[in-house]
């Protein structure tokens, strides 16, 4: 969850799922910033996908972050599995093959998805310095935050549900 320092960036009042962290780096899709009117119906006209009657034509298509602008990535419920489909939480998994885009216009994918061009990505030891630098604070994911509350939402009920107060927040918070 990106903190107050983080005002003016792409990054301002993010929410990022982070689903890799190595030591090669990390590598998240913010869930909470969308792209203006830019919608899941125009990417499947885009990709010649013909919608079924059962699909998210209306659904946002989200602001995954700065990396790898072009390329779609489905965060989404975990009941959806085929090749290709990595398991994040035992709830959260990642697709980012063009047969999930075909399965959700036919009315088979995942319940639950947010549908993101780009993602965030960290270089080796990048994260953990701007986590001490209090641009981040790590907590830990909770699906309801991602799937199931309203966008303008999940930065302020991701604070509200960790407890923490942004009002009282400091740059030099957790360094000594």
């Amino acid at each position: 969850m990106a903190t107050p320092l983080m005002k003016g960036s792409c990054f301002e009042k993010s929410v990022i799922y982070v689903c890799a962290h190595n030591e090669t780096g990390a590598m998240g899709i913010l869930v909470n910033h969308t792209i203006g009117d830019l919608r899941y119906g125009d990417i499947l006209s885009q990709l010649s996908i013909k919608a079924s009657e059962i699909n998210f034509n209306n659904a946002p298509v989200y602001f995954g972050g700065p990396v790898e602008s072009a390329k779609g990535f489905i965060l989404h419920s975990s009941d959806y599995f085929k090749p290709g489909t990595q398991i994040m939480h035992s709830n959260i998994s990642l697709t980012s093959t063009i047969d999930i885009l075909r399965d959700i216009a036919e009315g088979r994918g995942p319940y639950k998805q947010i549908f993101a061009l780009g993602c965030a990505g960290w270089a080796p030891g990048q994260i953990e310095n701007e986590i001490k630098e209090n641009a981040w604070i790590n907590i830990p994911a909770d699906e309801s935050i991602v799937f199931d509350v309203n966008n303008e939402e999940k930065w302020e009920k991701a604070n509200d549900y960790f407890g923490i107060n942004l009002v009282n927040y400091s740059r030099i918070i957790g360094n000594s």
